[in-house]
């Protein structure tokens, strides 16, 4: 009698369920929720295709096209002026937008202020202090800063570090102690005087030691130094 090989014998395999898999009994079918599915003709929740966006950041991407149009429409004005070539006007219109809430609206204000540089000091000046912007403030104040070293005017000089005295900012306000220092005693004193109640104790002393050095006095409190500034203000500066 002809043997059949192990190999060449094949498994019978038994009747099945139409939506059962093989190896699976009717009741791990059931309890299968793929499988329960497809037998019972369920339908299958929909999924999103690998590398689709979620409808947060479909609404994001939509809201930051709608800041970026709302931007080119509000400062278009200004933007003409510049390439126009009339700076003072482009200042006014920046000066207009200069606390927008939005963002990309402050941003485009920014970069026509850098553009202009030097005449644009003051409104630098503010973005600088006051922009709830981290990246704006931080730019703000690199462009002060280059533009600053081109003012020759002691007396704008002067009002511009002041402003920047009011900056959140330790190191802005160290840096405008340190120029201050070198204007004319009979402007830079005042701010130098008010900078020694600063909250921050590494301004103060900057402050106290500024102030030692124009008046060769020392002085605790802002009170102490005003005074000897009342009585000696008109000496300053004399030679």
């Amino acid at each position: 009698m002809h043997e059949s090989s192990p190999s060449s014998i094949r498994p019978r395999l038994s009747k099945q369920d139409p939506g059962t898999r093989p190896g699976l009994s009717a009741v791990e079918t059931a309890s299968h929720p793929s499988v329960a599915s497809t037998r019972e003709g369920e339908a299958q929740p929909p999924t999103k295709p690998p590398g689709s966006l979620s409808d947060e950041e479909l609404r994001l991407i939509n809201e930051q096209a709608r800041l970026i149009d709302e931007a080119a429409n509000l400062t278009a004005r200004m933007r003409k002026l510049l390439s126009d070539g009339d700076e003072q006007k482009a200042i006014t219109e920046a000066r207009r937008l200069l606390a927008h809430p939005n963002r990309e609206v402050r941003v485009e204000v920014l970069n026509t202020l850098m553009s202009i540089g030097q005449p644009a000091l003051m409104e630098l000046a503010k973005m600088m202090v006051t922009d709830p912007d981290g990246e704006i403030r931080s730019d703000a104040r690199d462009a002060f800063w280059n533009a600053l070293d081109g003012e020759e005017d002691p007396g704008l000089k002067c009002a511009l570090l002041t402003e920047a005295l009011r900056s959140n900012d330790v190191e802005v306000r160290k840096n405008a102690l340190e120029v201050l220092v070198f204007l004319p005693s009979r402007l830079g004193f005042v701010p130098l005087a008010s900078a020694i109640g600063d909250p921050d104790a590494t301004v103060a002393k900057l402050a106290r030691d500024n102030v030692v050095f124009v008046s060769g006095e020392k002085f605790q409190t802002r009170a102490e130094a005003m005074k000897w500034f009342e009585e000696n203000q008109n000496n300053l500066d004399s030679e």
